[in-house]
Order: C-alpha cells, then structure tokens, then sequence
C-alpha cells in the first residue's frame, strides 16, 4: 500500500493535468494507507499515518463542500492516531 500511494503521487505529480481524478485518488489512497498504518502496533506507523492524513486532509479541504465528510472522516481517523 505504501509502494502504491508513493507510486501514484509520483504520477499525479507528473501529469500535473487539469483533471482532478487523480488527485483525488491520491488522497483517497492516503486515507486508506493510514487506516492500515493505524491498524499496527508502531510508533513510526502512526506518525506516518498521521502524515498520510494531513496531506490527504489538505487536497479535501481544498476541494469544496462537497468533500466534507471526508474530512470528518480524517478527522476521525487522526483522533484515533493520538490514542483519543
């Protein structure tokens, strides 16, 4: 999963195209790699899936109303990473 996201931001980068799928996707694929950061037992996991969120949370919040629930979602997932 991790090889994936690394993968997929490179193109997203790469394409830099008006379409915004792919940037989507990259932030999808963030919050999912988080969710199975999250599921282990490591300090560096959670820090990284801490990452993975707060860039994944940026493209969101960026793009409109639309996308709030994810946020919330993120916002879930990062009160989890801090034990809460």
């Amino acid at each position: 999963m991790t090889d994936a996201v690394a993968g997929l931001a490179s193109i997203t980068v790469a394409a830099q195209a008006r379409d915004v799928s792919l940037p989507r996707l990259l932030a999808r694929a963030r919050v999912e790699l988080a969710s199975v950061l999250l599921a282990g037992p490591g300090q560096e996991d959670r820090q990284r899936a801490l990452a993975e969120l707060d860039a994944a949370e940026q493209w969101f919040r960026g793009a409109g109303d639309a996308f709030a629930w994810r946020v919330a979602a993120i916002e879930g997932l990062r009160a989890k990473a801090r034990g809460r």
